[in-house]
């Protein structure tokens, strides 16, 4: 399944394919500035899915905002960001009064 996301204003594609390789590491997610493409590993659990995006939208905020922030941090604040995401998802219906 193919998906389309703005993000700060730039138009990415989101594609939904087979595991891929990194060096000699393996990875869940990537993004793809020249193609402006966020590929996400398919065969990963729905779980470990929707924390690679986060993860990558991380990696676009950080570069966009040039925040330079260190990968351990992107990590981190993926994994923290979807745990309150999974464990609230009434998240973006709360309004405040």
């Amino acid at each position: 399944m193919n998906n389309k996301l703005k993000a700060l204003g730039i138009d990415f594609d989101v594609h939904f394919s087979s595991k891929r390789k990194m060096g000699n590491g393996e990875y869940m997610g990537r993004v793809n500035y020249q193609e402006c493409l966020i590929e996400i590993d398919k065969t990963a659990t729905e779980q470990q899915q929707q924390e690679a995006f986060l993860h990558e939208l991380l990696h676009i905020l950080n570069t966009e905002l040039e925040l330079k922030l260190e990968e351990d941090t992107i990590h981190r604040l993926s994994y923290g960001l979807h745990c309150i995401l999974r464990d609230n998802p009434q998240f973006f219906n709360i309004t405040i009064n």
